[in-house]
C-alpha cells in the first residue's frame, strides 16, 4: 500500500508541538543535508559514503542500476528495506516501509545529489546507516484514467492501447513523447496514487 507524506520543516513542526503558528508569508526552510561522519569519501561519483562503509557487491550492482547510491544515517526507520518516491514539490510517497517512521534522512541524502522527482529504494546497512540507491522519474497526471497500469504504442502510425478503457484520454502521456520528439515510442505509466502515474517514455 502507498501512502503520502508531505515533509515538514523542523521548525514548522515545532512551533506546532509547541501551540504556536508560522507567519503564513514566511519562505519554507530547508532542512540541512544531514552530513556522514568525518573521514574520506569513495571517490567514485555515484557514491556518497563514510570511509568505512564498505561498498560490497550489492552496492556496486547497484551503480548500474540508479543513478546516484548515498549512505544515510536513520536508526529510527524499522525494517530492512524501503521504496519511496518524491515528487517535484518534496511529497514523499511510499511504497514500502515497515512502521511510520520518517524518511526525510534517506530523502535529504538523496538530493544532496539529485533533484526531484526521483524514485529510491534503501536497504539496511549497519551502525544505523542505510544505502540508498536513486535515480530521476518522471510524474504524469491522468485525470480520469481508470486502471493501474496503462501501455500505449505508437509504431509506424499504428497506436495500441492498453489497460484502459477505448477513449481514455491519454493526451498528457503522447504530449511526453512530443517533447522528446519521438515518432515511434512504448510509454508505461504505473499509478501512483490518485491521478498520478510514474512513466517510461521509450523510444522504438
Amino acid at each position: 500500500m502507498r501512502w503520502w507524506r508531505r515533509r515538514q520543516p523542523l521548525h514548522e513542526r515545532l512551533a506546532h508541538e509547541g501551540g504556536l503558528e508560522t507567519a503564513p508569508d514566511e519562505p519554507e526552510r530547508q532542512d540541512e543535508p544531514v552530513s556522514p561522519p568525518e573521514g574520506p569519501m569513495i571517490p567514485e561519483p555515484k557514491y556518497r559514503f563514510p570511509d568505512w562503509f564498505q561498498v560490497d557487491a550489492l552496492l556496486k550492482q547497484w551503480a548500474q542500476e540508479w543513478d546516484v547510491v548515498v549512505a544515510a544515517e536513520a536508526p529510527q526507520i524499522g525494517g530492512d528495506k524501503v521504496e519511496f518516491v518524491v515528487l517535484a514539490d518534496g511529497t514523499l510517497i511510499v511504497d514500502a516501509e515497515e512502521g511510520d517512521a520518517s524518511l526525510d534522512p534517506l530523502a535529504r541524502a538523496v538530493e544532496a545529489e539529485l533533484r526531484p522527482p526521483y524514485r529510491a529504494s534503501g536497504v539496511r546497512h549497519e551502525r544505523g546507516w542505510w544505502a540508498v540507491g536513486a535515480r530521476p522519474t518522471t510524474i504524469c497526471d491522468l485525470p480520469g484514467v481508470e486502471g493501474d497500469s496503462v501501455e500505449l504504442t505508437l509504431y509506424r502510425g499504428e497506436r495500441t492501447v492498453s489497460g484502459v478503457a477505448a477513449g481514455a484520454d491519454l493526451g498528457p502521456l503522447e504530449a511526453l513523447a512530443a517533447k522528446r520528439h519521438l515518432e515511434d515510442y512504448a510509454i508505461e505509466a504505473e499509478r501512483l496514487d490518485g491521478d498520478l502515474f510514474e512513466v517510461q517514455v521509450n523510444p522504438l
